[in-house]
């Protein structure tokens, strides 16, 4: 265990601490954080996950519905003391639940531990950090008490992660003793046993009801500041993506096709030139003639003889008489086409060099610019067959491996899990961070470190219609 901060800090209410600066940040919109604070706040919001994540962990060893080594230690429990069996089948139990231990230890216990000794490295951090601010500034004031109590709530937890580890160990008891027996159902305890278990249960039942009660107190003190720290994280992770919305009003906004090119430039000028004579001898044709009817008239030829000069620009340059291919022509643009599709390149390129790229090669030299529309029936029955044959190959290798038995690490879950968290910039983080971790948690306590490549499949195949919308983005 690392070594662990001391809060030797004064204490301001806590209530003050996030009314004052709470107000502070919403006020200074026009302003920058100092460097101190924004690094604060920056490892502020992940020790608010790392919190949020210990706790989840918590809760989920003690769920007996979801925890899948809870139910199938608690099953094979019942068959070691089932007068009824036989022998080697309490033997057969006592076995497998060794095994479930051993691999709940690795996978579900063993990424815990690494989870509190990140919090109490981060803490450190964050000690580190404060004695460079101000303790009489707002921030000063705000971040020492938040970390007090960040301090009181690790050590309040410290007695529920190890009761853990301890009831985990405890769960070796019956099935060793099962083993010693040789299967015998009977469990004739020494006096000294029956002591030793029973006042580890009654020591693991209070100290676990003692941190409860010490967590529930300091997060009833502790949450308004922490969501204050959350709500700044996400205000920031917003504004430095933009928003879907925002993107989309990007792509879909019409960019003219010769825009950015010099002598289209020198084509506006001179146009603009020709408006300005056309409407200066409208208006002396109206002058010499008094009369404004000849004026508007010649205005109104004038406007003609502009309109069709650009039809005819377009004509030559586009082979349209329109800037953009107006929608229900039945023709579409090819360079704005191959705009969209773009992110296929990227996305899958043997898909496009395959398929996607002669079309457009050919279609280029055939038509130009303007291309009729149906020819795009082709070219997506071409793209529907091409993606078909890559899933059935992908389902061959999978099917390859799986009997070969190959397995997933999920560590590397873990890890693209953590990074949809990082990610997420939604509404309700902690939310959405529970329902990831429970996820995560599931295929520890079921799998251990590693899973096999065929349940994995199965997996990705039903978080789309198993998990909330939310979840579904991971």
């Amino acid at each position: 265990m690392r070594a662990r901060p001391s809060p030797t800090m004064s204490q301001p209410s806590a209530a003050v601490c996030k009314k004052e600066y709470a107000s502070r940040m919403a006020a200074s919109t026009s302003g920058t954080p100092s460097n101190a604070t924004q690094r604060l706040l920056a490892l502020g919001a992940t020790l608010e996950e790392l919190f949020n994540e210990q706790y989840d962990r918590i809760a989920f060893h003690k769920n007996e519905e979801e925890n899948e080594y809870r139910r199938n230690e608690r099953q094979l429990a019942g068959v070691m003391v089932d007068p009824s069996v036989t022998n080697e089948e309490r033997i057969k139990a006592a076995e497998q639940i060794l095994s479930l231990i051993e691999q709940y230890t690795t996978g579900f216990i063993g990424p815990f531990n690494a989870l509190n000794e990140k919090i109490e490295k981060h803490l450190v951090e964050l000690q580190e950090i404060l004695k460079t601010l101000p303790v009489d500034t707002d921030e000063g004031k705000f971040f020492t008490q938040w970390f007090v109590l960040s301090y009181k709530l690790q050590i309040a937890r410290i007695p529920a992660t190890e009761h853990i580890a301890m009831t985990v160990n405890l769960d070796r008891f019956l099935p060793e003793f099962t083993l010693r027996k040789n299967g015998r159902s009977e469990i004739n305890l020494s006096p000294e046993e029956y002591a030793k278990f029973t006042g580890t249960l009654e020591f693991l039942s209070s100290t676990l009801k003692k941190s409860h009660e010490e967590n529930e107190a300091i997060q009833k003190e502790r949450l308004p500041l922490s969501n204050v720290i959350i709500q700044h994280s996400q205000s920031a992770k917003s504004q430095a993506q933009p928003s879907a919305e925002s993107t989309n009003d990007v792509l879909t906004k019409s960019v003219h096709p010769l825009e950015g090119k010099i002598w289209f430039r020198f084509a506006k000028v001179l146009y603009i030139l020709l408006i300005i004579v056309v409407l200066g001898f409208s208006l002396l044709i109206g002058m010499a003639s008094n009369n404004a009817l000849y004026g508007a008239i010649a205005a109104i030829v004038g406007a003609g003889v502009l309109v069709m000069l650009r039809k005819g620009f377009y004509y030559i340059t586009l082979g349209r008489t329109t800037a953009i291919e107006p929608e229900g022509s039945g023709f579409f643009d090819l360079d704005d086409f191959q705009k969209d599709i773009g992110h296929i390149a990227t996305d899958n390129p043997e898909l496009y060099r395959k398929v996607v790229q002669p079309y457009l090669q050919e279609w280029r030299t055939q038509y130009g610019r303007r291309v009729p529309s149906h020819l795009m029936i082709h070219l997506r029955k071409c793209v529907s067959q091409e993606v078909g044959e890559l899933r059935r190959k992908r389902e061959q290798l999978v099917d390859k491996a799986t009997k070969e038995g190959k397995t997933v690490d999920v560590s590397e879950w873990r890890a693209r899990m953590e990074k949809a968290k990082a990610e997420y910039t939604g509404a309700d983080l902690m939310s959405f961070c529970s329902a990831v971790n429970n996820r995560i948690f599931k295929l520890e306590a079921k799998y251990g470190t590693s899973m096999p490549l065929e349940d994995f499949v199965k997996m990705l195949k039903e978080l789309e219609s198993d998990l909330p919308e939310y979840e579904r983005s991971v």
